[in-house]
């Protein structure tokens, strides 16, 4: 057991992320994590909050909500989430190319009951974790494209967006329908300036791509039960 004082200083930076994960204003996000906190696998839920203590945000990315999901739902443990950028080529495959692409890709870090559970499935936690991993990039593309969120547009476009990532979601004619031709073509001329300008251009991963589906859109919601949460949405 360290004695050294940095035992002591992991776990007030322990409380720290706790805390900070405590103002995440995202329900669904607050009955998944305190369902964790309470539950068997409460070891998978301290594995990740004691590594945001020792590594700080180098795993927590931009999107602290999906990289939590991420790290709960699949399981790393220290020596694989850092060997050959395995952590960082998951959260690409979800972002770029979507759910299906990077749960085909990057399933042997799920176990069977798991993967049973997410696989083919977007009624899940996981799939609305990547909706709030694109919803604030594309608030802000539509607001600079000054293009209006009328007719469920933002869930559509990030139902789109889950499915098939940034590489295929704005391609979706699920999308493309609800926008003016000449906005439309200001808003990918943005998008392409937004991915070169985060170093997401040149993302790829070796699975297949899925083709747009012509899939009726998932809009997610949660509520909690008496069990610990559970997710139910509706179709437009």
């Amino acid at each position: 057991m360290k004695t050294d004082g940095s035992s002591e200083l992991l776990e007030i930076l322990k409380r720290y992320y706790l805390e900070k994960w405590k103002q995440i204003p995202i329900e669904w996000f607050q009955n998944f994590t305190t369902w964790h906190q309470s539950q068997e696998d409460v070891a998978q839920y301290e594995a990740v909050l004691l590594r945001s203590a020792e590594y700080g945000m180098k795993f927590l990315k931009t999107c602290p909500a999906f990289s939590i999901v991420l790290q709960i739902v699949f399981v790393f443990d220290d020596d694989v989430i850092t060997e050959d950028n395995v952590f960082y080529d998951i959260w690409s495959s979800f972002t770029m190319y979507g759910y299906d692409a990077a749960l085909d890709q990057s399933n042997k870090y799920l176990i069977p009951s798991i993967k049973k559970k997410y696989n083919n499935a977007y009624d899940n936690v996981l799939f609305y974790a990547l909706w709030e991993y694109f919803r604030e990039p594309m608030v802000n593309l539509y607001n600079e494209c000054k293009i209006k969120l009328r007719r469920n547009l933002l869930h559509i476009t990030l139902n789109s967006l889950a499915k098939l990532g940034w590489n295929g979601g704005l391609e979706d004619n699920c999308v493309i329908e609800f926008i003016l031709e000449v906005q439309y073509k200001n808003l990918i001329s943005k998008h392409k300036k937004y991915l070169i300008g985060n170093q997401l251009s040149n993302k790829t991963i070796t699975s297949k791509i899925p083709s747009n589906s012509d899939t009726p859109s998932y809009v997610p919601s949660s509520k909690f039960a008496g069990n610990g949460w559970e997710m139910t949405g509706t179709y437009v």
